[in-house]
């Protein structure tokens, strides 16, 4: 199944109407905004030069990127203090449909009759931010009986609190006989470090110390400090006591600073009781405000006009037109994405309610390009096989499946769905190998029992392996007829040439063990002519497609060179290819003789009671990391061994323009 045919949505309206017009297209949540000005200057964006649009033709020259109300910032930024302050939940406001219509610029007049209430709030936050600062600090010495404020007060000594690596705290040590000065190890803690291109806290452990020395060496200890790389610790002054005494007494602080803030908010709350749909009405509108204002950096204006152009599924044009038409005089139209060169269309999966949750695991990989078949149904139907087939048993599946049904209804629909399918694939396996949390003597296996066959069982993975990969490259056949890219149809890995390689590989081991099919001259050369195919590919597409020179474009030692190589990696590609599959037999059987462990152990341990203990711990451990182990390599056999014979993954995914309060 193909992604849903798109369309580049052309509109063009009175400057009177634009908030409310794209209000309803944002609501709709079925496009996504493409910014229009490049698209006019392209002359992409462009209508019929007649009576009727004349004077939308003639705005074009004066096109320009659209006037945003820049106050939509600051209107936002106390709309979000008046929620936190009013303890108001943005879900439960933006449910409640407005009753009348508000202004955004309202939002000044509440937040101006809350300010003092406001400013007390924002003080005590900030009092508590700066209590809870200084308890951070007084925390990593807080088993030291020390009152710092006696300290600071020394008349001949100093002190140093601060941090060291590993490193330099050996160096330190060393130089214990060269410090006039008392060390103190107060221990480690995890000192971040942001890495920015990753944005990740790597964390580095480091070492505390505090030091006291004599004020008369003072310049000798801050010269050795600082060839340690010290890295000086701030202790908060005004503080009277013990680390311990001083963050028990700001404990006690910010608890008091806490019920004056509930105080307060309550104050403010039955203040504001009898007109609160007014508020939330008018904090809807400042969202709605923002939205709109934020969709505008897309559009283009011209005096009289905005221009708006977005990329919109064929299923919704039908509606689009007809909310539209209610507006005076708009103009919209909607051009095929073959019309739109520039740009390459996004792609919006569309598939039934049982393949729907599996766009999850075609995303992670990539999203399937506009002009390629949507993998989802043939990876959903192939990962539901291949999960039951490793991981076949009634009584796992089922509680896989209720996990399932469990985190849809908390609204994880994603992954919920994918937990219901692989459950129930794996309890009709179940069924089939008459397993049953583990033990077989329950039901008969309809089918067969893995771990009492099991060359049959590995043969039967290889063999599927076979058939599905066999209709992986049949789907790449389909992809490449839809790319029209005759090169790769022809003599490309994806090609007729890859596909007549692997067969003859098939061909060869058939004919080795077996003695059966094709004579072995046969096999040797068609395999040799499938490899030359492969490696003379771009010449051999530029002669039938009339291109000179045959190696135009490229470097030609470095192209047979690469080419040669990669012959090697997709022989190399095929053989562990059609052997990976047999990982598929290998846990049907595994899953069996992991829980025959459990039971040993059970019956070693001689009574009832740790026999069920074993069954119900060994049915934990197997669903939790057997269940993931197995997800995994279904996974890894659908991305390396399938996805690689027709799937690219290189689209743009769909995602429509929304509504903030939506």
């Amino acid at each position: 199944m193909r992604a849903e045919k798109m369309y580049m949505m052309d509109v063009i309206g009175d400057l009177d109407y634009v908030d409310d017009a794209l209000s309803d297209i944002l609501n709709s949540e079925c496009v996504e905004l493409v910014s229009a000005l490049p698209q006019i200057e392209d002359n992409t964006f462009a209508l019929d030069i007649s009576d009727e649009h004349l004077d939308k033709s003639v705005g074009f020259n004066d096109a320009k990127e659209f006037e945003i109300d820049e106050s939509y910032k600051e209107l936002r930024s106390m709309a979000d203090v008046i929620i936190e302050d009013l303890n108001l939940d943005l879900e439960e406001i933006f449910s409640k449909k407005l009753q009348k219509s508000y202004d955004p610029h309202s939002i000044r007049k509440i937040y101006e009759d809350l300010s003092e209430e406001i400013k007390k709030i924002e003080n005590i936050k900030k009092d508590i931010a700066n209590k809870e600062e200084v308890i951070e600090k007084f925390s990593h010495l807080i088993d030291l009986e020390i009152d710092f404020s006696k300290i600071k007060e020394l008349e001949y000594f100093n002190y140093s609190f601060g941090l060291l690596n590993k490193e330099d705290s050996l160096k330190l040590k060393t130089n214990y006989e060269k410090l006039l000065a008392a060390i103190f190890h107060l221990g480690r803690r995890n000192e971040p470090r942001l890495k920015k291109d990753l944005d990740i806290d790597l964390g580095i452990r480091k070492e505390e110390y505090l030091i006291l020395y004599p004020k008369k060496v003072n310049k000798e200890v801050e010269r050795i400090l600082k060839s340690l790389n010290w890295k000086e610790l701030d202790i908060p002054d005004g503080y009277k006591g013990t680390p311990r005494e001083v963050i028990e007494r700001l404990n006690i602080e910010i608890e008091n600073l806490k019920t004056e803030k509930d105080n307060i908010q309550k104050m403010i709350i039955e203040k504001k009781q009898s007109n609160i749909d007014d508020i939330e009405g008018i904090i809807q509108e400042v969202f709605r405000f923002e939205n709109i204002e934020k969709a505008k950096l897309y559009l283009a204006q011209s005096e009289d006009y905005f221009y708006l152009t977005g990329w919109i599924g064929k299923s919704d044009v039908k509606n689009m037109k007809k909310l539209l038409s209610k507006y005076k005089d708009i103009f919209v139209q909607f051009k095929d994405s073959d019309e739109v060169v520039k740009l390459q269309p996004p792609t919006k999966l569309r598939n039934n309610k049982l393949f729907e949750p599996f766009e999850l695991l075609v995303n992670m990989y990539g999203t399937p390009n506009y002009n390629e078949l949507d993998p989802t149904p043939f990876l959903g139907f192939t990962y539901m096989l291949l999960f039951g087939a490793m991981f076949g048993d009634v009584g796992q599946g089922l509680v896989i499946f209720l996990l399932g049904l469990i985190l849809s209804k908390k609204g994880r629909k994603d992954f919920g769905g994918l937990f219901e399918r692989i459950g129930f694939s794996s309890a009709v396996f179940g069924f089939l190998y008459g397993s049953v949390f583990g033990m077989e003597d329950i039901i008969p296996a309809l089918l067969i029992r893995p771990f009492e066959n099991i060359n049959t069982v590995l043969l039967a993975a290889i063999y599927l392996g076979i058939v599905l990969t066999v209709i992986a490259y049949g789907l790449g056949f389909y992809n490449i007829f839809l790319e029209k890219d005759l090169g790769e149809g022809l003599f490309g890995k994806k090609g007729i040439a890859g596909f007549t390689l692997y067969i003859m590989f098939l061909m060869l081991v058939l004919r080795i063990v077996k003695g059966k099919g094709l004579p072995m001259p046969v096999i040797i050369t068609l395999m040799i002519i499938s490899i030359l195919l492969m490696i003379f590919k771009v010449p051999l597409t530029n002669l039938i497609t009339h291109v000179r020179p045959l190696h135009k474009d490229i470097d030609i030692s470095s192209y047979y060179i690469e080419e040669s190589f990669s012959i090697v990696e997709t022989v190399l590609s095929i053989f562990s290819g059609t052997v990976s599959f047999i990982r598929v037999g290998a846990f049907a059987i595994n899953h069996v003789g992991l829980f025959m462990a459990f039971t040993t152990i059970g019956d070693m341990i001689g009574t009832k009671g740790g026999s069920i203990a074993m069954i119900i711990i060994g049915n934990i451990v197997i669903t939790v990391l057997e269940g993931f182990i197995v997800s995994i390599q279904g996974i890894r056999l659908q991305y390396y061994e399938l996805f690689s014979k027709y799937y690219k993954g290189d689209g743009i995914e769909f995602i429509p323009s929304k509504s903030l309060t939506k």
